[in-house]
């Protein structure tokens, strides 16, 4: 477990930064605090209290909806941002994350920052195309896919702090969405998957992303298995097609609940009906999270 020597209240950014600035043996951010229980057998002397910087707000501006890196999850569930059909995969992400109880005390930065195999939310953050704004020493926004092709923490350094997430406003007749596999509505998930689709004039596919979760220890970027879906009206044949593939091409990780080769067959399922959702709603047809 954790030992703590003091907390550490910081009045402002530059001050939390300062304070991290020591090393993760020295101090550590806390938010929710939900991630520290992992920290078996590792100590730090300070525990750095993140949550009064005003990092807690949901925005929308110059094309872009900002949430702050201390949001609640639940914040996410109850947000009119997130309803739009191009957005709501983030809602939907959130609201499987866990009881209300947890999801009022995770946050986004820190389900990021402190991701395990089976968090949600970076699923769908991946599909809708999110970056991280970071702070420190070396300021930068960084895309999330980039940021999850290890685990986040090997991308920050001392005194770095995610402070913010970026998401683009989704263009006209965009659906998105997330399906969860567990053994419980709140267990740990088997599988994962975020899909985001834009529909053209015609209803034909203009564009699509996809990612994986659950099913290794890192996302997977599937948007190129999902890739026979554009220029073309999606059909139930196509999208059988994918989910034919995903379950061809995937690797899946040890998990000790089931076999690989099931969770290789319930990866393409779950896929086929993230994209089947978000389609149903960049037409129109389904818009509830």
């Amino acid at each position: 477990m954790v030992t703590v020597k003091r907390f550490i209240y910081p009045k402002t950014l530059p001050e939390a930064l300062e304070a991290l600035a020591a090393g993760r043996d020295k101090a550590r951010a806390i938010a929710g605090g939900t991630s520290l229980i992992f920290h078996k057998g590792k100590s730090t002397e300070a525990l750095v209290d993140i949550t009064r910087l005003g990092l807690d707000g949901i925005d929308q501006s110059d094309g872009q909806v900002e949430v702050g890196g201390c949001v609640r999850l639940q914040k996410l569930v109850d947000s009119p941002l997130l309803r739009a059909p191009g957005l709501v995969a983030l809602a939907e992400a959130a609201s499987r994350a866990g009881s209300r109880g947890v999801r009022n005390a995770v946050t986004l930065g820190g389900s990021i920052a402190g991701y395990k195999r089976w968090s949600d939310p970076p699923i769908a953050l991946m599909a809708l195309g999110a970056a991280v704004q970071v702070e420190g020493p070396n300021p930068r926004e960084i895309a999330l896919t980039d940021l999850l092709e290890k685990h986040p923490l090997t991308h920050l350094d001392p005194g770095e702090l995610i402070t913010a997430v970026l998401v683009d406003l989704p263009a006209a007749r965009t659906g998105s969405a997330f399906v969860k596999l567990g053994r419980t509505e709140v267990d740990y998930a088997l599988t994962s998957a975020a899909a985001q689709v834009v529909l053209d004039d015609s209803g034909c596919v203009a564009d699509v992303s996809l990612a994986l979760g659950a099913v290794r220890h890192l996302p997977t970027d599937a948007t190129d298995l999902a890739s026979e879906l554009v220029d073309d009206e999606p059909t139930e044949r196509l999208l059988d097609q994918v989910a034919e593939r995903i379950t061809a091409e995937v690797e899946p990780g040890k998990d000790m609940r089931v076999s690989t080769a099931y969770l290789a067959r319930v990866a393409g399922v779950t896929a086929r009906d993230a994209l089947a959702l978000a389609l149903r709603r960049a037409r129109q047809e389904e818009n509830d999270a």
